[in-house]
């Protein structure tokens, strides 16, 4: 069956590889962004500025991975964080590195669904993402609550009145600017791991109980564990919320997401290592593993100064949490805004940015105040559920818009693409598409209240969708699009042409001279030494290949975006 899957991949891809070589004839193409009101979003953001923001908005620490404990025991837990970033986290890495850079807009997934499908599929991915940054905001405070509940046996009243003034406090912090949010969510990435950095060497020279983590409850809660664990690593697609505040796309976003993958594994996987092992908690059953049993173990280990420690860690890491979550899907919001997916007034006041801190001010206000509705009237089991079928459903939107651009408009311009061709894009496009589709069916089949929240979201989206955008506003079109911002014309297409003729020629080809050159591009042929090149300098400076004397050739505003 594997092998079978991996033939039909291979026989797609060679398909995709022929049509891009005979689609990009020297053509070009090129994102045209939607027009930003207000002031023009500010370019700040650097490779550690950008993982900072990115592990915050998605790992800041295990602070929330208890319950997974708790529903499937250690085993079953180490061995999902180990399994899911290589089949879920590395290739939707990569693939939101290609739609940021090829793609570059705040709007993130809701532009790349925009450009890939029309309206009404844009409008029902777009409610989704509505919902679900709404719902993602909520769990952070209930999480920073639970905790603050736990240590100081806090009432109801005051639980939510302290979460009220944690969301307001990381608005604030928001409106400043995105470039004092990566400064603070560098420090926060840091302040996070250090309790668990201390728990583990406190326990090392103990070693680890293997016994005990080999243990698998004989009841596992998987319509609880999965959500849990995948939410653990969700919110990688939360780069493109940022993109058009990172400095040089092309090195920068690619680089941070796979720093990513690898700072996920290390820092979900040791502390539940240490937290099965710790000989004083060992009567404990797994069920008793809820938000806040880090704090346990650091009491265990090291007394009460190291579970006061765990706790100011917990507080700051869904601080950061919070902060970076607001500043991604604040940015979401304003860029449904900006792609005019509100009636007309409303888009332009969502979607206004302020002239002097370079933020959606209006966008993170109404978001802070719809997550402080939800965050104190709903608990966390509820939430998280919610939270991965909308979160798997959004992902798999993405994927299939990665998989529609790569096979509809190959001659895309693409600083980054993934690695390994077409073949290479279909499985990491391919893989997150089916899991995210199985992970959705699974907490569907096993929860019938999952199960009919599912239904009416989807359900619910698509039809408000289409009364939106086919009845009550029919002819409507979002902002944004691939256009021939630039297409190698005239003396550029010349020059391409006669250059991948020439190297064609050079390799012996006659009739199908050009295609052959855009195949040697591509990789799928080899491409011998011409004269020019075994001729050349040399140092092997000789011919250039045809791509670069392509570049070569561009007018000095290819560079630039509308």
């Amino acid at each position: 069956f594997l092998y079978f899957i991996a033939w039909v991949f291979r026989r797609v891809s060679t398909a995709v590889e022929l049509r891009e070589a005979r689609c990009c004839m020297g053509k070009v193409k090129r994102f045209k962004g939607a027009v930003h009101r207000g002031a023009k979003p500010q370019e700040a953001l650097g490779v550690l500025g950008l993982l900072a923001v990115t592990y915050t908005a998605s790992i800041s620490g295990s602070y929330g991975l208890e319950a997974a404990v708790a529903a499937g025991g250690p085993f079953l837990t180490v061995l999902s964080l180990l399994i899911i970033p290589v089949f879920w986290g590395l290739p939707t890495a990569l693939s939101i590195a290609e739609l940021s850079c090829a793609i570059p807009s705040n709007a993130g997934p809701t532009m790349w669904v925009n450009v890939a499908f029309n309206t009404v599929v844009t409008g029902a991915v777009t409610y989704i993402t509505l919902f679900l940054n709404f719902v993602d905001n909520s769990l952070y405070p209930t999480v920073f609550g639970d905790y603050c509940k736990t240590v100081f046996a806090l009432d109801g009243v005051e639980t939510k009145t302290l979460k009220v003034i944690f969301i307001w406090v990381t608005a604030l912090v928001n409106m400043i600017g995105v470039e004092f949010v990566g400064g603070v969510s560098i420090f926060i990435m840091c302040a996070t791991m250090a309790p668990f950095i201390l728990m583990l060497g406190l326990q090392l020279p103990q070693g680890f109980d293997w016994e005990r983590i080999s243990d698998i409850p004989e009841k596992v809660n998987w319509e609880l564990f999965l959500p849990v664990v995948c939410w653990n690593f969700s919110g990688f697609d939360s780069a493109g919320n940022v993109t058009e505040e990172v400095r040089n796309p092309k090195r920068v976003v690619p680089r941070a997401l796979l720093l990513l993958v690898v700072a996920g594994v290390a820092t979900y996987v040791p502390p539940v290592l240490v937290g099965a092992s710790v000989p004083a908690l060992k009567g404990l059953k797994w069920s008793q593993w809820d938000n806040g049993f880090w704090v346990k173990v650091g009491h265990a280990l090291g007394g009460n100064w190291l579970a006061h420690l765990v706790l100011v860690g917990s507080s700051i890491s869904t601080f950061g949490m919070m902060t970076a979550m607001l500043a991604t899907t604040a940015r979401s919001l304003a860029g449904a805004g900006q792609i005019g997916f509100f009636p007309a007034p409303i888009s332009q006041w969502m979607s206004r940015y302020h002239y002097q801190f370079k933020t959606p001010v209006n966008a993170i206000i109404i978001n802070a105040a719809v997550t402080t509705c939800l965050c104190i009237t709903q608990e966390f089991e509820t939430l998280v559920e919610a939270d991965q079928i909308l979160y798997a459903l959004r992902l798999a939107a993405i994927m299939a818009a990665f998989l529609k651009l790569r096979w509809a408009h190959p001659e895309l311009h693409r600083p980054f693409s993934v690695p390994g061709g077409a073949f290479g894009a279909l499985v990491c496009g391919g893989v997150p598409l089916l899991f995210s589709l199985f992970l959705v069916v699974i907490s569907m089949v096993s929860s019938p209240t999952t199960a009919l929240v599912g239904f009416v979201i989807i359900g619910g989206s698509f039809a408000c969708s289409y009364m939106m955008f086919s009845v009550l506003r029919k002819g409507d079109v979002f902002e944004g699009a691939i256009t021939d911002s630039f297409s190698a014309s005239e003396g550029d297409s010349i020059t391409a042409m006669s250059a991948a003729a020439s190297s064609a020629s050079a390799a012996g080809g006659d009739n199908f001279a050009v295609e052959r050159a855009h195949l040697e591009r591509l990789g799928l042929i080899e491409h011998p030494p011409s004269s020019s090149e075994t001729d050349g300098d040399s140092d092997g400076e000789g011919a250039r290949e045809p791509s670069t004397l392509v570049e070569e050739t561009k007018p000095a505003s290819y560079g630039a975006t509308d």
